[in-house]
């Protein structure tokens, strides 16, 4: 199922990618069965600045700096806006592209966000149901630079770099480069008004002292923005589409709404 949306999402949008939304529903129903108390969240300082300050249409309310430190009720918003299918307000705005994706990639996976959707409505009715509370790395704050975080990991979890990656952004995900290609390939041909996520994350991470300006130019390269990437053929393959079809990515319809 989950490699079926990932096709129906390439050739339809020129995306392949379903994450943020769809790891949420595969893996959070697991840990409330498990009675697993507290998950440690992808997502930090620098993504959420930039939520705060950038993606404002996806965010849940307040912002991460005013939120009161209710940890429950955070990571019930939190799940709310990734696996609500929403619209835009703003049809063409900045983030219109990524509200439509979320959707998207929750109607094409329903049967998987059940589960999820029972236990975000068993929570909201009841206050005393435990849930694992997500908690994240206060990268800027506490471990100062995205390399000491990373070092962290590997010293506490065993963390390993995905195969052919050197990377600090997005540590954990092996195609990650094909998804800076789809993301700059869309919005060079003004097929998107989503700027390529990277780009903005790494320009992020400088603003707010994570890394140096020397270090994210490096990152940089390691992206997928320069050349298609060795594993885009890996991940075709498994995905059972032929390369050589020529399918165009992404249509404006879809992203910019229907005019």
């Amino acid at each position: 199922m989950i490699r079926q949306a990932m096709r129906d999402q390439f050739e339809r949008i020129g995306h392949p990618c379903l994450c943020p939304t769809v790891a949420h529903a595969l893996f959070y129903p697991l840990a409330v069965q498990e009675n697993i108390p507290m998950i440690m969240h992808g997502v930090e300082e620098v993504q959420l600045a930039v939520m705060d300050y950038v993606m404002t249409e996806i965010k849940s309310g307040q912002t991460h700096k005013e939120q009161i430190p209710d940890h429950r009720s955070g990571t019930l918003n939190f799940l709310r806006m990734v696996t609500k299918a929403l619209e835009p307000s703003q049809p063409y705005s900045l983030t219109a592209d990524l509200v439509r994706h979320m959707s998207s990639v929750k109607k094409l996976l329903a049967p998987v966000y059940g589960p999820l959707d029972d236990i975000l409505a068993r929570a909201e009715s009841d206050p005393n149901m435990p849930i694992p509370i997500l908690r994240r790395l206060k990268s800027n704050t506490v471990y100062g630079t995205w390399a000491k975080a990373a070092e962290l990991m590997k010293q506490e979890m065993d963390w390993h770099m995905p195969p052919g990656q050197k990377g600090l952004l997005h540590t954990s995900c092996r195609i990650e480069k094909v998804k800076d290609l789809c993301q700059f390939k869309r919005f060079q041909g003004a097929g998107t008004t989503f700027f390529p996520q990277a780009i903005v994350e790494l320009g992020a991470g400088v603003y707010f002292g994570l890394v140096s300006r020397e270090d994210a130019l490096e990152e940089l390269q390691e992206s997928g923005y320069y050349h298609e990437p060795q594993v885009l053929s890996v991940l075709t393959r498994d995905l059972g589409i032929d390369p050589g079809q020529g399918q165009v990515p992404g249509e404006m319809s879809w992203t910019l709404g229907n005019r």
